[in-house]
């Protein structure tokens, strides 16, 4: 049987059958389980994502082909994409197989932050969605997509990106994309600048505060409460670090931190914040930073790590705060 069924993959066979005791013959198409059966997969930041083999359509129930998350990663675990998932939407763009999956990530940037929509195998009818960072240091090489080669068993990996993509073209620019340009600068944020004045009032208090001697600031922060908060507040800011699981040397102890940090050197076009090591333990980590002044999150890039002392030196741009950078101040030392 097994033999005959072989013989006849792409044609069809007659079968006789005996279904409640009543004779039958059937015809039947023999399809081939090669076909279903991935040969290929794609990797891009430590993850694994290839077409859902006929195997585990049948275990789980959905169709063939769809695109499968083996290993979420790094940029997917980042997103708290689980393994065995099956991904619907990337970018706001349909996904129907690996390649439209290849033809996304390659129309973006390296920085980009972008909706990713999937489904698991315990709750398929339930769309659930995330935002995924596309990653944006060289931790790992450019996505690779592999092949099985029949005749050696080798698996034989070539770029899935094209040169000309966006995605290849930021890598060796070393740059990406400003994330927050769709904050419109007219639109107030609730809780931290509810109108114009606002925003004039908190950039007085930030002048007025900044031609102070460290003695007069004191007293004005000790006798005025929200003035204080004003004051303060512009130069905190919170971070959250990710250490890829490839970096993990120098007795780092975790992959993920959260702390605090406060702004030293603000201007137009150079920002820079002071930080404890407890937070950023060593420069080869994704930074996220956000601003207690203006909530807006922004990347960060370790520039100094104290060999001794317990504290650390993060740059950032701010020219991608937009209106939030006339609303952040550098802090000052009161003597």
């Amino acid at each position: 049987m097994e033999s005959l069924i072989d013989e006849s993959v792409g044609r069809e066979i007659n079968l006789q059958i005996e279904r409640g005791g009543t004779p039958l013959t059937v015809k039947l198409k023999v399809g081939d389980l090669h076909s279903i059966t991935p040969n290929h997969f794609l990797e891009v930041s430590g993850a694994v994502i290839h077409p859902l083999s006929y195997q585990q359509a049948r275990h789980f129930g959905f169709k063939c082909g769809l695109v499968y998350v083996a290993e979420p990663g790094y940029m997917l675990s980042r997103a708290s994409v689980p393994r065995y998932s099956i991904i619907k939407k990337f970018a706001r763009k349909d996904i129907a197989d690996l390649g439209d999956f290849i033809v996304v990530i390659s129309e973006l940037s390296r920085g980009e932050r972008v909706p990713l929509e999937y489904v698991t195998y315990t709750a398929r009818h339930r769309n659930k969605c995330t935002i995924v960072t596309i990653y944006q240091h060289g931790w790992y090489a450019t996505p690779q997509l592999y092949t099985r080669n029949d005749a050696t068993g080798l698996w034989i990996a070539k770029s899935a990106m094209l040169l000309e993509s966006p995605y290849v073209v930021s890598i060796h620019q070393r740059g990406h994309r400003d994330v927050n340009s769709n904050v419109d600068e007219n639109i107030a944020v609730e809780g931290t600048v509810s109108s114009s004045r606002d925003l004039d009032d908190i950039k007085g208090v930030s002048r007025h505060s900044s031609s102070m001697e460290g003695s007069d600031l004191a007293r004005t922060i000790s006798g005025k409460t929200s003035l204080a908060e004003q004051v303060i507040k512009p130069a905190l800011v919170k971070f959250e670090v990710r250490v890829p699981p490839i970096c993990m040397i120098d007795g780092v102890h975790a992959k993920h931190f959260i702390g605090a940090g406060v702004v030293i050197h603000h201007s137009d076009s150079l920002g820079r914040i002071a930080v404890d090591r407890n937070t950023v333990a060593v420069s080869i980590s994704d930074i996220m930073v956000s601003f207690a002044a203006y909530p807006i999150e922004i990347p960060g890039e370790v520039i100094f790590l104290h060999p001794f002392h317990n504290f650390a030196l993060v740059a950032y741009d701010p020219s991608t705060l937009g209106v939030g950078a006339s609303v952040i101040r550098a802090s000052k030392l009161l003597t």
